[in-house]
């Protein structure tokens, strides 16, 4: 579990220990939002919901998310960063929506890079 909580861990110290299914929903859907990252050799930073809330026949919760979308290679230095809620601008770039849209029973990440001024 620790690939999927480690985008999580500032917003929740001890993932783990989330107990309410809205809860485990949530850690479920951040799940494929890392799978969708790790194809890209990249690891997702949680910032923020943005909305588009679903729920369907399924035990996950569907929500549109920014944060940053970090390289594998530079995963570990801006971590260190994001856990102190200070990542510097030179991260800027690497700021994204991480949208869902689901088709055909199939769910699909999809990063769009943000201006951060």
């Amino acid at each position: 579990m620790e690939k999927i909580i480690r985008g999580l861990q500032r917003q929740i110290p001890d993932a783990t220990d989330w107990e309410s299914e809205e809860e485990q929903r949530f850690i479920r859907f951040f799940e494929i939002v890392q799978e969708a990252a790790a194809s890209l050799s990249k690891v997702f930073f949680f910032d923020s919901i943005e909305g588009h809330s679903a729920n369907f026949d399924d035990p996950i919760d569907y929500e549109d998310i920014t944060g940053w979308l970090v390289p594998f290679k530079k995963a570990e230095e801006f971590e260190k960063e994001w856990e102190q809620n200070e990542p510097s601008n030179q991260w800027n770039d690497f700021y994204y929506d991480a949208d869902w849209e689901k088709t055909h029973g199939k769910t699909k990440i999809i990063f769009t890079k943000l201006n951060v001024i």
